[in-house]
């Protein structure tokens, strides 16, 4: 299994007339969270408000997660979708919308019935991805009682 490490950094103040926070990192700290790619340099780092400000009035963390203890043994593998599943998923939390027997994906209509609906979802690996993406990402809609 997969779990990871908070390497805090820094710490910083929000400014209170913006939306800017102005923070302090030690590089020595971050010098061996670096990554190269393409031959250019990255440092990734995620920055979080404080509950409650410190002694110095700073008011945000910065920090770098790392991965720890990967075991591939125990590493999620991907779903591997049915057309079936991603037609009904999608409907389901109305990605794929439809007017009369018209089905349409965003702004684009994508087939007249379900039959063909799914037939263009089985042979259009673009718009089987976009699917899968939206589904995986979208969150269910929560409905009032």
């Amino acid at each position: 299994m997969k779990t990871f490490k908070k390497t805090y950094i820094g710490k910083g103040k929000q400014n209170p007339n913006f939306d800017i926070v102005k923070m302090t990192l030690k590089v020595d700290d971050f010098q061996n969270l670096i990554f190269e790619k393409e031959g250019v340099k990255y440092l990734t780092f995620e920055v979080a408000k404080m509950r409650e400000a410190d002694q110095f009035g700073r008011t945000h963390t910065a920090y770098v997660v790392v991965p720890e203890n990967i075991d591939p043994k125990f590493e999620p593998q991907e779903k591997k979708w049915s057309t079936d599943e991603i037609f009904t998923e999608a409907v389901k939390k109305n990605i794929i919308t439809n007017s009369g027997s018209w089905y349409s994906f965003k702004d684009r209509k994508i087939g007249h019935g379900s039959a063909l609906v799914r037939k263009n979802i089985e042979s259009n690996k673009e718009l089987r991805h976009d699917l899968i993406h939206a589904i995986t990402t979208t969150a269910q809609p929560v409905l009032p009682f």
